[in-house]
């Protein structure tokens, strides 16, 4: 079962977590029989972001320009590794916007509210990706900044190391594992490595959960 070979107990970078791969299905990372470097790599960038997308790690940020309209593609301005928003924060008026719904607009007697302008002091999210605003600004001009969590780019480099703490790269190795070994039909053997898997991204996602960090304490402005 995953994580029973002494693995290093310090992070690793994207080379280091294939040849541990390699050292654990026990096979020559030089002339591989089963399994090429390519494999590997797609494996274990598949469990970072299969990993990423379950705990929520990952947060960024970005400055949207504001237009005379209520809706914003964050698909098309941020990109396609965006997930979800967290935050918004109006600099022109300096306070965090208060998240909202359609729905709960609509109750409180906005009469068409999506036509209200003014500096907006609202956020909620439409469908996946739409990020509404209320009230919207008359003209265009300023900018919101959007908290979001998304997918980090993948590992492509061979120094390049996984974005959270060192104690959960292993489990990328599992989630490698398991892939390459399903690929082979070892079924048993790969929900071994699964079942390891999961135990380092709930704990993650516990870890992410809690943390807290200045940035995200209002009073410390956007």
């Amino acid at each position: 079962m995953g994580g029973a070979l002494d693995p290093p107990s310090f992070f690793m970078t994207l080379s280091e977590l294939k040849t541990e791969v390699f050292r654990r299905l026990d096979e020559s990372q030089a002339s591989p029989v089963y399994f090429s470097d390519l494999d590997v790599e797609t494996s274990l960038n598949e469990g970072y972001e299969t990993i990423s997308e379950a705990s929520e790690w990952y947060e960024d940020s970005a400055a949207i320009n504001l237009l005379d309209e209520t809706y914003y593609n964050l698909k098309a301005l941020i990109g396609e590794r965006f997930l979800r928003v967290t935050r918004v924060w109006n600099p022109q008026i300096n306070v965090w916007l208060v998240p909202t719904s359609p729905r709960e607009l609509d109750t409180r007697g906005f009469a068409r509210w999506e036509k209200v302008t003014g500096q907006p002091r609202m956020w909620f999210v439409r469908g996946l990706w739409h990020l509404g605003l209320y009230p919207k600004v008359p003209v265009a001009g300023g900018t919101v900044k959007v908290y979001y969590k998304a997918l980090p780019n993948p590992l492509t480099g061979d120094n390049d190391v996984p974005g959270f703490e060192e104690e959960y790269h292993l489990g990328l190795v599992d989630y490698a594992i398991y892939d390459l070994l399903a690929q082979t039909g070892e079924t048993q053997k790969a929900l071994g490595y699964y079942d390891s898997y999961l135990v380092v991204e709930r704990a993650l996602t516990a870890h992410a959960s809690n943390r807290m960090r200045v940035d995200k304490l209002g009073v410390f402005g956007g």
